[in-house]
């Protein structure tokens, strides 16, 4: 009998172990793509195996990426913006009761892309971009054109909370920055998941 209910409980952590990361990845997918408009897709992977044990134990997650593609509605189309956080400290007692609440990271990177065609469209001209061509100012991105066209840029606090670094890579402006807050589509998302 002791041999059967211990072989029910393995089964049962391992059936536990490989959903519960999908059954996350699909919520995180999910409620990211309700709250940010204009979004064409949205992919998120929770770290490494194993899952469980550190969650249950200590209320961490190793690691959560979610990506985002295509994001219209804004000044400008965003190509992508992906998101890495690490060491995310979950309330414990909340988890156990079936909520969730972020209490802390350990750090976090975000890169967003810009295409050169959209960079064009919204400027209205053709460019080739050329790292002489962006500048940052303060939470704008300013691009000025060889013909004297120019467009300021807001930068997105809830996509990028810190500021950035820009580099254009194969007709792409990358934006890239470290933080160790939870970024505002996140948090929008993490908020409505824990409220069911």
């Amino acid at each position: 009998m002791f041999r059967i209910l211990l072989v029910l409980v393995v089964a049962a952590a391992v059936v536990a172990e490989l959903a519960l990361p999908s059954f996350v990845e699909a919520r995180v997918e999910r409620t990211v793509r309700e709250h940010t408009d204009g979004v064409a897709s949205v992919d998120a992977s929770t770290g490494d195996f194993p899952f469980l044990p550190d969650l249950l134990a200590a209320g961490v997650v190793d690691r959560l990426d979610v990506t985002l593609r295509e994001i219209d509605g804004r000044e400008i189309a965003i190509g992508t913006v992906a998101l890495r956080l690490e060491g995310i400290q979950l309330d414990r007692s909340r988890l156990l009761a079936g909520t969730v609440e972020v209490v802390d990271i350990a750090a976090g990177q975000v890169l967003v892309e810009l295409e050169e065609a959209a960079i064009s469209d919204a400027l209205g001209v053709p460019v080739d971009l050329d790292p002489a061509m962006l500048e940052l100012a303060g939470r704008a991105l300013e691009v000025v054109a060889p013909d004297g066209a120019s467009l300021d840029l807001p930068v997105p606090e809830d996509l990028l909370p810190c500021r950035p670094d820009v580099e254009v890579v194969e007709s792409v402006v990358r934006l890239t920055c470290e933080f160790d807050e939870v970024p505002g589509v996140l948090l929008r998302a993490i908020d409505d998941a824990a409220r069911g």
